[in-house]
């Protein structure tokens, strides 16, 4: 009998077969000016950051009049923040991680080739790793 929690080789063949599907997506071009690359990763950082909230928001069943609560602002001040419409600060970000009791982790990564090309990270490999590892 397999114990709890443990992934199956056949499970582990999975996710490495989900990330490898991951890798052969087409990555965006990069854009060619500083004023164009500067646009692509605050959209991208946007995205990302608002993303994972949400994400951890939905894991854990938390609601955006929680999160106003926690914050002492109003509703439609987190709908406004959690909407990506606007600028994000570290301080509007950190008073979010707050309010959800979580912490964000940040990591910067080199995703551009020598001729200017995004580059796709290659998680599938690491990612295994992991899973094996925790196992």
């Amino acid at each position: 009998m397999r114990r709890r929690g443990r992934p199956s080789d056949e499970q582990l063949e999975k996710l490495r077969r989900v990330y490898e599907e991951a890798e052969d997506r087409a990555l965006p071009p990069m854009p060619d000016t500083f004023d164009a690359r500067a646009g692509y990763e605050r959209e991208s950082l946007t995205n990302q950051i608002l993303d994972a909230v949400q994400h951890f928001m939905n894991e854990r069943g938390i609601t955006q009049q929680h999160i106003a609560a926690e914050m002492g602002v109003s509703d439609a001040r987190v709908s406004q923040i959690l909407s990506g419409e606007q600028n994000l600060t570290l301080k509007t970000l950190a008073s979010v991680a707050a309010a959800l009791n979580g912490h964000f982790h940040v990591s910067f990564d080199a995703r551009v080739n020598s001729s200017g090309d995004l580059v796709a990270p290659r998680p599938a490999e690491a990612a295994v790793r992991r899973v094996r590892r925790s196992v």
